[in-house]
């Protein structure tokens, strides 16, 4: 197990606070911070990894534009 691994039901948890009709994005690149949408048609995609255990992966969509710098401050960026 790894100490960076985050579960399905830590995403879980952490979106129980959010408004549920909330449009969820991907943000990406720390270095250069982009906002993506998720890929409706695979939004996300279990497998079994190389180690036979469940990793589930979502997909990205179009590029949306720059990360809001509110955005970027909130995550750390």
């Amino acid at each position: 197990m790894h100490a960076d691994r985050v579960t399905v039901t830590d995403i879980i948890h952490k979106l129980e606070g959010c408004d549920p009709d909330a449009e969820v994005r991907l943000a990406q690149q720390p270095a250069w911070p982009f906002e993506h949408a998720i890929d409706r048609d695979h939004a996300a995609v279990q497998v079994q990894s190389g180690d036979d255990d469940p990793v589930v992966y979502i997909g990205e969509g179009a590029q949306l534009g720059y990360l809001p710098e509110t955005v970027r401050k909130q995550l750390g960026w």
